[in-house]
């Protein structure tokens, strides 16, 4: 990925990543939340913008593709309450626009 990134800014290119994700961290050690929180901002760091598109179902919700977003002060859009469409039409309009 880092090659994909690096060759986009090269080439002037915007870099924008989007996450798909429940956040819920499975795997990093004894503190799992904590390594994906690191990872985020490594990634944030490494690009323009960073959408996190938040696709937690169910209950119980907890929250944690928002916390996610929160500590690289990535985007942060919930699937459910935009829907595919919405989700569509909103990334686009991020490439085409830029941040909202």
């Amino acid at each position: 990925m880092g090659s994909l990134i690096a060759g986009a800014r090269h080439q002037g290119d915007r870099t924008v990543v989007v996450v798909l994700t429940d956040g819920r961290a499975t795997s990093g050690g004894s503190d799992p939340l904590s390594a994906a929180t690191a990872a985020a901002q490594r990634l944030a760091a490494a690009v323009d913008e960073m959408v996190i598109v938040d696709t937690e179902v169910g209950y119980p919700r907890l929250g944690l593709a928002g916390e996610l977003a929160r500590s690289p002060g990535a985007h942060h859009m919930v699937l459910e309450a935009v829907g595919a469409d919405g989700l569509g039409r909103e990334l686009v309009a991020r490439l085409v626009d830029g941040p909202r």
